[in-house]
């Protein structure tokens, strides 16, 4: 594999039948297959020696056809496509790329001796969406976005930070025409391991620098790895969600284990910049993967304070998210009386797309 995809042409010709292929990679990166053509086939990718590493039969509802995306280092690895059904027979066709691109690093961030405020950062190829979840000087909630974070030579991401403001959350209907975008800074973050960043940003004029790490809550601990598929049957839904005609405001999900911790990033009833945060979802037994917990508006010391200061946490009203399928849900929340229903999608900006585990599905 080199740089650009290969398209390969297969066929089960008899009952039982299974094609490997040989795939050889040339460096760290990912590897993704795709099959395509009708036929109702199974992928297993196996490695050098034939030990399997992952399987698939349906990426994705729409279809019958399996995809895999795959970290991988270079070397040689085995493909084995079958039929899913024993008893049947036809031709597929597959298509087999290679991206050099290291980890993926969607997560909620923080700094433990500093809680109170953190940073969810959604990662999409080489790409990072940062939402940044601090104080004004008047110690209200206000939240800056990394809306363009793109991978620089050092390995770092970084670009122009923003500040927006926009309709209330309860406005109906909600307009996107409302939003106003200004650019207050810059922002860096430089990995520095798996589980570690430094994080430097300057907000009108005035400079900041944190170490900060990915903030655990729960167990097991979620990863994230890469996925060009939409995730519809993806079980774990940590990722940046939004609603695609209402561009503007959106919400972070971070799950580990039972919980679903949601940020919020909107605007309150006078249209101003504002967070707000459900810290414990719980699953909510039923028919439905539904999940709901209490809502928090946060006060605390301004952005820059050092050394840090405790916050002021306020129950506001509940929020419940109901997801149809991986990649589809209804959001419902309550602040201050004011109730808001919306559909709300995963927000896909790049080809490479986080699709996170750790979630025990038989809970």
């Amino acid at each position: 594999l080199g740089a650009s995809p290969v398209t390969v042409p297969g066929r089960i010709d008899t009952v039982g039948d299974v094609d490997v292929f040989r795939v050889i990679v040339p460096s760290k990166g990912v590897l993704v297959v795709r099959s395509s053509g009708g036929t109702d086939t199974v992928g297993l990718l196996l490695n050098r020696d034939g030990a399997g590493l992952e399987h698939n039969d349906d990426a994705e509802t729409r279809s019958v056809d399996f995809g895999l995306t795959s970290s991988v280092t270079a070397g040689t690895y085995y493909l084995a496509v079958s039929r899913w059904e024993s008893g049947g027979t036809g031709p597929y066709e597959l298509q087999v790329e290679f991206q050099a691109i290291g980890d993926n690093f969607t997560d909620l961030w923080w700094i433990p001796s500093e809680s109170g405020w953190g940073m969810n950062i959604n990662q999409q190829s080489n790409i990072v969406f940062a939402t940044l979840f601090t104080y004004a000087a008047d110690g209200s909630p206000q939240w800056l976005v990394l809306s363009e974070g793109r991978l620089q030579a050092d390995g770092s991401f970084s670009g122009t930070l923003y500040r927006t403001a926009g309709p209330a959350f309860g406005a109906n209907p909600w307009s996107p025409a409302g939003v106003t975008l200004a650019a207050v800074g810059t922002m860096r973050i430089a990995f520095t391991g798996a589980d570690n960043a430094t994080l430097d940003y300057t907000l009108d004029g005035i400079a900041v620098a944190k170490n900060i790490e990915r903030q655990r809550f729960a167990s097991p601990a979620t990863t994230c790895k890469w996925s060009v598929f939409d995730r519809s049957y993806a079980f774990n839904y940590q990722d940046l969600w939004w609603k695609p005609t209402e561009s503007g405001w959106g919400i972070n999900f971070t799950q580990q284990g039972t919980v679903l911790f949601a940020t919020l990033f909107n605007y309150d009833e006078q249209g101003r910049n504002a967070w707000y945060a459900m810290t414990n979802g719980a699953r909510v037994s039923g028919g439905t993967d539904r999940w709901s917990g209490a809502l928090y508006r946060l006060t605390g010391p301004r952005f820059d304070t050092a050394p840090w200061t405790a916050v002021t946490p306020r129950e506001v009203g509940t929020m419940s998210v109901d997801f149809t399928e991986g990649n589809a849900g209804t959001l419902s929340y309550t602040i201050n009386g004011i109730s808001v229903s919306k559909s709300i999608e995963r927000q896909a900006f790049a080809p490479l797309r986080p699709e996170c585990d750790g979630v025990d599905n038989d809970e």
